[in-house]
C-alpha cells in the first residue's frame, strides 16, 4: 500500500510544470547595457507598404517591393483569417498562457494572420522571451498593433512580430533591464543579459535594416543611435518612439524606421496591409480563468503536497472521509488550474482517472497482485505529465494535425515531482508522529474500522474517542486476504491488519501477534499456536 501511495506522489508532482519562480531580472525601463554590435546591412526583402495619410507616401513601385513574402502569395480577393489577441497590462504568465493558447487554436483553425493588440508598461524577462519564442513557431504572419503602449518588454515582443503598426497616440521603448524590484542589477550580469538579449534580437531581427539598432537603443543607455547622419538618440538617455518618430523613413530606397503605418484602429490596419473587406477578424476571448490560473499555477506545488497528504492520510485510515475528500479536491483543483490555464486537455483527464481506477481494482478487488497497481501508476504518471508539458499540433503532409512535445518542459516536471513529494513525505512523517495522540485523530477515523497506532510511537497511550484494540492473542478470522495488508474480524469489529510472511485467504484463522502503524500484526492461527 504504502509503495502505490509514495508512487502516486511522485507521479502526482509532475502536475506543476507551470509554476515558476520570481524571475531575477525584470523589463520595466530601468538603465544601463552592454552595447553589442549592430547589423548595418540592409535586407532587400522585409520593408513596408506605405501607410494611409501619410505625409511622405513611398510609390507604388517601391511599395511592391517592400510588400512581405506573406502579402506576394495572397491571391486576389482572398480573404484572410486574422486573431486579435489582447496583451494587456504587465508581461506575466497568464500573458504567456493566453498567447501560447491562441496560437495554438489559430494552428487548429488554419488561421493565417495573428495580430497582437498590445498595451503593456513591461513585464518578466523570462516570460517576454517565452512569448518572443511562440511568436516565432507561429508559421503564419504576426503583426502588433501598438495601442497604447509598448514599453520595455511589449518593446521586445513588438519585434518579434512581422509587422509592427502603432496608433496615432501609441509609444514604444524605454527597454533596459532592472531587478524583479526595481532596483539596478550588478554591473557584471547587466552586461551578460544584455549581451544575449541584443543577440537574441538581432536573430528574429535580421530581415529588417533597423530595429536591431532600434532595441538597442531603447535598451542601452550609452548607445547612440544615428542613421543616415541624423542622431536620432544620444547617449545618456533610452530611446523612445512616438509613432510619427517610428514611422520616418531612412535610406535609399526609403524605408520606415520601425512602423509600417499608423492606423486608428485594428480594422483601419487591416483595411491599409490587405484592401476593404479582406479580412475575416475575430477577436479572441479571454476567459475569466486564466486570471484565475495565474493564482492557481503560483501556489499549485502546496496544493498538490496537501492533496497527495491527505490522500496519503486516507488510505493508511479505514474508510473515506475527510481527509480523501480534501485530497481529491486538492488534486482537482491543480489539474483544473492547468486546464484553465489552456495547457492540460481532457486526454490527460481521462487517462488518470483510468490509473485510478487500475489502483482501486487492485486494492479492493485484486490485492496483493500489484499487476494493476503498476499499470495504474503508470497511467498516472503519463497523464500528469501530458496535463502539463507543452503540447504543440503540427500538420501532417496528408491532412490532419499530429503533436510535438516541448522537451525542457518535461524536464521541468521532474524537478517539480521532487518538491511535491518532499511535501507529501514530510507532512507524512509529520503525522505519523504528532496525528497519533492528538484528541482530534478520534474525529478523523472511524473508532471501529481500523486498528490503534503502534504503541511505541504513541508511548503506550490510548488515543482519546476510540475503542481499544484487540489484546495479543485474540483470535478471528480474514474477511478481506491479506497480501499482506487487508482486513480482519474479532469480536464481530473489523480491523485493518498485517501478516508478517506470506499471504492469509479469506476465512483463514488468525491470532494477534502485535501491532503495526495503524494496523494489528497477525498470523495463521495454526502456525502461531
Amino acid at each position: 500500500m504504502l509503495l502505490s501511495l509514495c508512487a502516486l506522489a511522485l507521479v502526482g508532482g509532475a502536475n506543476l510544470l507551470s509554476q515558476e519562480e520570481d524571475p531575477v531580472n525584470v523589463l520595466k525601463g530601468g538603465e544601463g547595457a552592454e552595447e553589442a554590435p549592430a547589423p548595418g546591412a540592409e535586407s532587400p526583402e522585409e520593408a513596408a507598404p506605405p501607410a494611409t495619410g501619410e505625409p511622405e507616401p513611398a510609390g507604388a513601385e517601391e511599395a511592391a517591393a517592400a510588400a512581405s513574402e506573406f502579402l506576394r502569395k495572397l491571391d486576389p480577393g482572398e480573404i484572410v483569417d486574422v486573431y486579435r489577441v489582447p496583451i494587456t497590462e504587465a508581461i506575466s504568465q497568464p500573458n504567456l498562457f493566453i498567447l501560447r493558447r491562441a496560437i495554438k487554436q489559430a494552428i487548429r483553425e488554419e488561421v493565417e494572420v495573428l495580430l497582437i493588440d498590445m498595451d503593456t508598461p513591461g513585464g518578466r524577462l523570462d516570460v517576454t522571451l517565452e512569448m518572443m519564442e511562440l511568436l516565432d513557431r507561429f508559421e503564419g504572419e504576426t503583426i502588433t498593433f501598438v495601442n497604447k503602449d509598448a514599453i520595455s518588454a511589449g518593446a521586445y515582443i513588438s519585434m518579434a512580430t512581422d509587422a509592427i503598426y502603432f496608433a496615432p497616440d501609441g509609444v514604444m521603448g524605454a527597454a533596459a533591464v532592472v531587478s524583479g524590484g526595481g532596483q539596478e542589477i550588478d554591473e557584471s550580469m547587466k552586461a551578460k543579459i544584455n549581451s544575449y538579449l541584443m543577440a537574441r534580437m538581432r536573430s528574429y531581427t535580421d530581415r529588417y535594416p533597423y530595429r536591431a539598432r532600434v532595441i538597442q537603443a531603447m535598451a542601452d543607455l550609452d548607445y547612440e543611435l544615428e542613421i543616415d547622419g541624423e542622431i536620432l538618440k544620444e547617449p545618456g538617455e533610452l530611446l523612445s518612439l512616438t509613432a510619427k518618430e517610428a514611422r520616418q523613413s531612412f535610406g535609399d530606397p526609403p524605408r520606415p524606421l520601425l512602423a509600417e503605418g499608423i492606423s486608428d484602429d485594428v480594422e483601419s490596419l487591416l483595411a491599409d496591409r490587405y484592401g476593404e473587406e479582406r479580412a475575416n477578424l475575430v477577436d479572441f476571448e479571454i476567459s475569466w480563468s486564466e486570471e484565475a490560473a495565474k493564482y492557481l499555477n503560483s501556489i499549485a506545488p502546496l496544493l498538490l503536497g496537501l492533496g497527495l497528504l491527505g490522500l496519503f492520510v486516507e488510505f493508511k485510515t479505514p474508510g473515506f472521509g475527510i481527509m480523501g475528500i480534501a485530497g481529491l479536491t486538492l488534486v482537482a483543483i491543480v489539474f483544473a488550474s492547468n486546464y484553465l490555464a489552456g495547457l492540460a486537455g481532457l486526454e490527460g483527464l481521462l487517462f488518470f482517472l483510468i490509473g485510478l481506477v487500475l489502483i482501486v481494482v487492485d486494492i479492493f478487488l485484486l490485492p496483493g497482485t500489484f499487476v494493476f497497481m503498476i499499470v495504474g501508476i503508470l497511467f498516472i504518471f503519463g497523464a500528469l505529465l501530458w496535463s502539463l508539458a507543452d503540447v504543440w499540433p503540427a500538420p501532417k503532409d496528408g491532412g490532419g494535425f499530429t503533436f510535438t512535445v516541448d522537451a525542457d518542459s518535461l524536464w521541468m516536471a521532474l524537478y517539480e515531482v521532487l518538491g511535491a513529494f518532499a511535501i507529501a513525505v514530510l507532512g507524512l512523517i509529520l503525522i505519523w508522529r504528532f496525528l497519533p495522540v492528538m484528541p482530534v485523530y478520534g474525529r478523523l477515523v472511524h473508532q471501529t474500522a481500523g486498528a490503534m497506532p503502534d504503541r511505541t510511537v504513541t508511548g503506550g497511550s490510548q488515543i482519546a474517542g476510540t475503542n481499544s484494540l484487540p489484546d495479543v492473542g485474540s483470535r478471528g478470522r480474514v474477511t478481506r486476504p491479506l497480501h499482506p495488508l487487508g482486513e480482519v474480524e474479532i469480536g464481530g469489529k473489523r480491523y485493518q491488519a498485517t501478516v508478517g510472511v506470506g499471504s492469509l485467504d479469506r476465512d483463514t484463522p488468525i491470532i494477534v501477534t502485535g501491532y503495526r502503524h495503524f494496523c494489528l500484526l497477525v498470523d495463521k492461527e495454526e502456525e502461531a499456536s
